[in-house]
């Protein structure tokens, strides 16, 4: 995202996700919103859904998540430790995924935003912000952990 060359400008764009919170930090996530601005058409609009992400409930770490698949092989998730910097705003799960007799341990990073470090890094990328929503398309409060950015183009 933060290098997407697609050839031409765009009236909307909508981020599936909280797909900015896989970007690994500030830097990244600048040259995301830059790009964006680059494909945004004069008066277009980008949807950024964000949250902050929350320490595993007691009792979750270690206990796994199973389905079985279309072959009947049973498919195991379990998150095995995380880690949390609050100076860096990561959040780190060590997650297992198995396979019945395949296995991979894999971190799964998160970087989170704050909404006054979010609004910085949009207005530097040139975008201006029309307002910020709760899950359920409310203003979101200063303190809410999951809301969504709807930016534009200025002018």
């Amino acid at each position: 995202m933060e290098s997407m060359d697609l050839g031409r400008r765009y009236r909307s764009i909508f981020l599936a996700g909280s797909t900015f919170n896989l970007l690994s930090d500030d830097e990244t996530t600048a040259r995301a919103l830059e790009r964006i601005r680059a494909h945004l058409a004069d008066g277009g609009s980008a949807l950024v859904p964000l949250f902050i992400p929350q320490s595993a409930a007691v009792g979750e770490l270690g206990r796994a998540r199973e389905a079985t698949n279309d072959t009947g092989a049973t498919i195991r998730f379990t998150p095995v430790s995380e880690e949390r910097d609050e100076g860096a705003r990561l959040h780190t799960t060590v997650v297992r995924y198995e396979r019945g007799d395949e296995m991979l341990e894999r971190p799964w990073v998160l970087h989170w935003h704050t909404q006054e470090g979010f609004r910085a890094l949009v207005q530097a990328a040139g975008l201006s912000v029309v307002t910020v929503l709760d899950a359920d398309s409310r203003p979101a409060t200063e303190d809410a952990d999951v809301f969504v950015f709807w930016l534009t183009v200025p002018g």
